[in-house]
């Protein structure tokens, strides 16, 4: 997302194609049914996703109380580029559906 310089956790030079641009990465999990907005986390421009995704998958199943029952039942939809290997992994191993692009 771009900003300006003083928004929360500006970086320079995170954005593609934008010379001295300042910007910070958004996670958000909504639950689809209630259109509910579950957890909603702002992160430093320069986050890698393989830092961003574990912490924020973690707080979006504290309020959704996600027993193994659920996860089964829960779908992850991850965008750009769909993630690395060991992140889809690391989100099947409980049981989690995934949807990413490549």
């Amino acid at each position: 997302m771009p900003c300006g310089k003083k928004a929360a956790l500006a970086t320079q030079g995170s954005l593609a194609q934008q010379r001295n641009r300042r910007g910070r990465q958004l996670g958000r999990g909504l639950a689809t049914r209630s259109g509910a907005l579950v957890v909603d986390r702002l992160c430093s421009g320069t986050t890698q996703r393989p830092a961003a995704l574990p912490p924020l998958v973690r707080a979006a199943a504290q309020p959704l109380d996600l027993d193994a029952d659920k996860r089964g039942r829960t779908g992850w939809r991850i965008e750009a580029g769909g993630g690395h290997v060991e992140e889809v992994h690391g989100l099947l191993g409980p049981g989690y559906h995934v949807h990413g692009k490549d």
